[in-house]
């Protein structure tokens, strides 16, 4: 009963560090998210108002990248208060082993981590798309939107659907629905791929379908020009996408249709890891913070060990950023650059608290 307590308080004085640096951070990235907004600010339909709701949408996916960080700063900073206060040293002299201090925050820190878990998979993927949604439309005025499916887009008479955007100026899927004042269907086309050039763009493996009243006729062209409205620019607002915006199963099946279809599935192999990564990773910055407090910098001040966790969880984020490009470069299996960032800081934790017995 009397460890239970213990445990209660420890792990209730952590989460509520671990939520006020989260605050803090979270806080932060929505001043710098609101600044580069605003420079979309009188493109097309897009107003300040449109801007503050794009990054209010775009708040869960903001804090599950910031948990791992925060969870490190956030238990520095709660263990240091303890430390400062001298109550680890009384928890320690009650019987409680640095293992047990560690078991009583990944216990407690337990129910943050799955709960931001589950916001960066549940919740995030749904308002990121609301967001490229909203955001889309009003840049564009109206004449494209972004859907799960692909993107859909209004070029006078035609309406146009594109599967997906590889860069601005190549896609991949072009279909084409040309209707009549009645907003019948008259004629439909399909191109395999489209590459913009000059003023125009050049449509490969073309199937071309007109429908009359009383028959309808088929035809196959290797390559057409097409001139139209869509220009590359807009393109590269709608396709502004990240692969943050699909969950695990949709990341999961867009690897099978890529692997299929024998387009490169690495960069979504490498965000399906990651995110299968996140959790361990915060784990892994939670037990980071142990060995600062009881290890090498146990006699430093307060600001000291908080400039040093910033300083490990800034260091962890450009490892795993930098490992991104280097999957995709060099033959890298994706897990390994997921789970890579995490193991090796495991073992710098397990050997700064092995020096700290």
């Amino acid at each position: 009963m009397r460890h239970r307590k213990i445990t209660f308080y420890l792990g209730t004085t952590v989460i509520g560090s671990i939520l006020l640096v989260l605050l803090l951070l979270v806080g932060l990235e929505l001043i710098f998210s609101f600044v580069n907004e605003l420079r979309f600010v009188g493109t097309g339909q897009y107003a300040t108002a449109q801007a503050f709701l794009t990054i209010i949408l775009l708040l869960p996916s903001q804090i599950a990248q910031l948990f791992p960080m925060a969870a490190l700063v956030g238990c520095l900073l709660g263990l240091s208060t303890l430390a400062t206060r001298s109550e680890l040293v009384i928890l320690r002299a009650a019987g409680l082993s640095i293992t047990d201090i560690t078991l009583a925050l990944f216990k407690m820190g337990f129910i943050l981590v799955l709960l931001a878990w589950l916001l960066g998979e549940v919740v995030a993927p749904i308002t990121d798309k609301w967001a490229h949604a909203a955001k889309s439309v009003s840049l564009s005025s109206g004449q494209a939107l972004g859907t799960q499916h692909g993107i859909w887009m209004r070029d006078g008479p035609l309406f146009v659907h594109i599967q997906s955007i590889e860069k601005e100026n190549r896609l991949l899927g072009v279909t084409r629905y040309q209707m009549n004042d009645n907003l019948e269907l008259t004629a439909s086309s399909t191109a395999q791929s489209a590459i913009y050039e000059d003023d125009h763009w050049v449509l490969s493996h073309v199937a071309h379908t007109h429908f009359y009243p009383d028959h309808t006729e088929s035809s196959v062209e290797p390559s057409e020009i097409w001139y139209s409205h869509i220009a590359p620019e807009i393109l590269g607002i709608v396709g502004d996408r990240t692969l943050e915006e699909l969950n695990i199963i949709e990341l999961w099946r867009s690897i099978g249709y890529r692997a299929k279809n024998h387009l490169d599935p690495r960069p979504y192999q490498l965000a399906f890891w990651q995110k299968v990564a996140r959790p361990l990773s915060t784990f892994v910055m939670i037990f980071l913070a142990i060995p600062f407090v009881f290890g090498p910098l146990r006699q430093s001040t307060m600001g000291l060990r908080l400039l040093v966790g910033i300083l490990v969880g800034f260091a962890f984020y450009t490892l795993s950023q930098l490992f991104g490009p280097l999957v995709i470069v060099y033959p890298i299996p994706p897990i390994v650059g997921a789970f890579l960032p995490a193991i090796l800081f495991l073992m710098i934790g397990l050997g700064l608290l092995k020096k700290s017995h």
